[in-house]
């Protein structure tokens, strides 16, 4: 079976289509996928015109020309020398980040299953790929005492220089008081909050809605914040790389020893309210996990001070010190 560039073009954009519009998947996700696929297949056909967007209709489509010059090129592909093909592509990858592997691989997988279902391909071809094992990385995260300090010096700049410390200010209320993953609290709208119950209304990864119940004092900071924008940030949502540099900055001016990420105060929260005695499965609501293993990363710092307690009050311990 042969598979040509333009036939991989046609599919590749069936496929995202399938991710937006029937999987739901974000659209960070939609964009690192779809780097993925032109890095991989497509490396000499215009960035431009790669997966062109077509707003009326909802779907990525295929710009075939431009300027009269036809993107399609005699290249065609056996079931064989696809993964050939994309070996070799994996052994420009030595200088990137496992993670980044490990994505790369995923996309491939999924985008070959998808090939395979159609019936494109009379074998799985995924089944030849495979990802690197991760050592398990805890979550970066403050005390409460670093969290403290952070919030003392926003209301302190706050009063002094309101303009320039709003944005910040919301950020931290938001990514530390509610949990909030940066891009939801960038894309959050005045009139997603219920003031009267302390909520606010998230709409997470997959389309998937979640009530979030925020802390009285972040409801009462975040409502003398409430204007006639229709974003909590102004007419528009703010871009995500605009709160990454905010935090970042917040970070350096507050002096903290390690640079500070809206990831860093999303787990902090995570990581303070079970610490506080929160349970895993209300822990998961709040932070919109899928499934409980990705909230169970957060049970590290219970672990440490359950060693460090034992270390303290074992009898072999005091027994040892006798």
């Amino acid at each position: 079976m042969q598979i040509d560039e333009l036939f991989i073009l046609n599919e590749a954009c069936n496929y995202l289509n399938l991710l937006k519009n029937v999987r739901n998947y974000s659209d960070h996700s939609i964009r690192a996928y779809r780097t993925d696929l032109k890095n991989i297949f497509l490396k000499n056909i215009d960035k431009d015109l790669l997966f062109s967007w077509n707003e009326t209709k909802s779907i990525y489509q295929v710009a075939y020309k431009s300027s009269g010059k036809v993107y399609h090129k005699d290249l065609a592909f056996s079931e064989e020398s696809l993964i050939s093909h994309i070996k070799e592509q994996q052994k420009t990858w030595s200088e990137l980040a496992p993670t980044t592997k490990n994505r790369k691989i995923a996309c491939l997988k999924s985008f070959l299953n998808y090939l395979y279902d159609k019936g494109f391909t009379e074998l799985k071809l995924s089944y030849q790929l495979y990802g690197s094992k991760l050592p398990t990385k805890l979550p970066r995260y403050l005390s409460f005492e670093e969290c403290y300090q952070v919030l003392s010096f926003l209301k302190t700049k706050y009063e002094t220089d309101s303009k320039k410390y709003e944005v910040s200010f919301k950020l931290f209320l938001l990514l530390y008081g509610g949990g909030l993953r940066v891009s939801e609290a960038c894309e959050l709208k005045w009139s997603d909050f219920q003031w009267k119950q302390n909520s606010v209304l998230i709409l997470g990864k997959g389309n998937k809605e979640r009530i979030v119940v925020l802390p009285p004092f972040v409801v009462t900071k975040l409502r003398a914040f409430k204007n006639n924008d229709l974003y909590v940030f102004g007419e528009k949502s703010l871009h995500t790389r605009v709160a990454f540099e905010k935090i970042r900055e917040l970070g350096k001016q507050v002096g903290l020893l390690r640079p500070l990420n809206p990831h860093a105060l999303r787990h902090s929260y995570a990581t303070h309210l079970l610490n506080s005695g929160t349970d895993l499965r209300s822990l998961q609501e709040l932070l919109g996990h899928a499934n409980l293993a990705a909230t169970q990363k957060y049970t590290h710092l219970n672990l440490k001070e359950l060693s460090e307690n034992l270390e303290k009050h074992h009898p072999l311990h005091k027994k040892k010190k006798a």
